[in-house]
C-alpha cells in the first residue's frame, strides 16, 4: 500500500522549513517505491538540517548497512565512534559491519583494543 506523495515532494522541490523527521518521512517513502537514490539523498538532508545529531549518522549507516554499502556504513561507524568512545552499540555495529564484510583480521584487531581500550581504531 503506497501512499501517494505531494506534488512539490514528488517534483524534489521539498519546503525548506520542512524538519528532519518530515526529511527521515519521505526518505521512508522513497525507500518502500525502491528508489535508494531518493530515499538517501532525503536522509542526508535530515543531516545537513541537523549536522550534530548523530543518530541521523547512524540512520544514514544503517541505510547503507542495508542496501550492502558495508564500506560506506563501516565509514561513518567509525567517525561515530571516535565522537563517542564509550557508545557499546556502536561498536557492536561496527562488529556487525566487519562480519558482513568479512573482515576477520580487522575484528581481531578490534578484540585485541577492547582488551586495550586506550588504542585508537586504525
Amino acid at each position: 500500500m503506497s501512499r501517494i506523495l505531494p506534488l512539490d515532494v514528488q517534483k524534489n522541490t521539498i519546503n525548506k522549513t520542512a524538519s528532519t523527521d518530515e526529511l527521515l518521512q519521505i526518505a521512508n517513502y522513497w525507500k518502500l517505491q525502491d528508489n535508494m537514490e531518493k530515499a538517501e539523498l532525503y536522509i542526508q538532508k535530515a543531516i545537513k538540517l541537523e549536522p550534530e545529531d548523530l543518530s541521523l549518522k547512524m540512520k544514514l549507516a544503517r541505510f547503507y548497512f542495508n542496501g550492502r554499502r558495508y564500506e560506506d556504513s563501516r565509514i561513518i561507524v567509525e567517525k561515530l565512534i571516535v565522537l563517542s568512545s564509550e557508545n557499546r552499540p556502536l561498536k557492536k555495529y561496527l562488529i556487525k559491519i566487519l562480519l558482513a564484510q568479512n573482515q576477520l583480521e580487522r575484528m581481531g584487531i578490534l578484540q585485541e583494543r577492547a582488551v586495550y581500550p586506550g588504542s585508537q581504531l586504525s
